[in-house]
């Protein structure tokens, strides 16, 4: 037809171009891998700064402030906090209950092993009544043994295991610091009458926990019960294989 367009000329005049297809990745094909030198130079800062952090964390955790609150009901009572320190270390223990009422405290310190430091410290009733206070300079880690008792209940002996001069007297303030006639515990050397409550803080240890208080001889005991025990279970499986050997 004249004049009309067809599709020949219409191509001739508007040529098509053909889009070359795309080719994706499948999603089983493994991505690029980096390089491990470069990797390396990347990722080495980040890691020293994270040992860093976790060193700072350890040493944080490592050096703790713990503090017990508790009663004596009795004035020859003892109570024993043990504490680790996991390397050299200077610890404060101390005392804050007898401002709050509580009893003329007496703190003294044992070695890992039980063998008594010569370390005590307590309220001299020379110098006024007040709470205690004792810095100990421990040049091996361990396991350490504090003990709390009242004024006037010292250590007995070199080992934990002696006990304490007063252990078994029961309530020997009465007698010792209050008029002649009163009754009760927890009197002062300048005769006024206190309660049992304390409260003990130990600084810069690594872990720390109360524990009850032995009577004097008893791990002696404890060992020599051991000693004795041992010969006799051997003597006992010997006896049980005698009539197999016989057999």
């Amino acid at each position: 037809m004249e004049g009309g367009l067809y599709a020949d000329s219409f191509c001739a005049c508007f040529p098509i171009r053909l889009i070359p297809e795309r080719k994706y990745m499948p999603i089983s094909s493994p991505l690029p891998r980096l390089s491990p030198t470069w990797a390396g130079r990347r990722l080495r800062p980040v890691l020293a700064a994270f040992a860093l952090t976790l060193i700072a964390a350890s040493t944080t955790r490592a050096q703790n402030n713990v503090t017990f609150d508790g009663a004596f009901t009795q004035d020859d009572q003892v109570q024993l906090f043990q504490f680790t320190v996991n390397a050299p270390a200077t610890v404060t223990l101390s005392t804050s209950s007898f401002a709050l009422g509580g009893f003329a405290p007496i703190l003294s310190l044992f070695a890992p092993g039980g063998a008594f430091t010569g370390i005590d410290s307590f309220a001299d009733p020379n110098v006024g009544l007040a709470d205690t206070q004792l810095q100990a300079s421990l040049s091996a880690p361990g396991m350490y043994t504090l003990a709390l008792t009242v004024y006037d209940n010292f250590a007995a002996g070199p080992n934990l295991s002696n006990g304490f001069i007063q252990q078994g007297n029961g309530n020997f303030t009465a007698s010792q610091f209050a008029a002649p006639g009163a009754s009760g515990a927890f009197y002062a050397a300048d005769g006024t009458q206190k309660n049992g409550s304390y409260r003990v803080t130990l600084q810069n240890v690594a872990a720390a926990t109360a524990v009850a208080a032995p009577e004097p001889g008893t791990v002696t005991l404890l060992l020599g019960g051991l000693l004795i025990a041992a010969p006799l279970s051997i003597a006992r499986r010997r006896r049980c294989r005698r009539p197999e050997a016989a057999a």
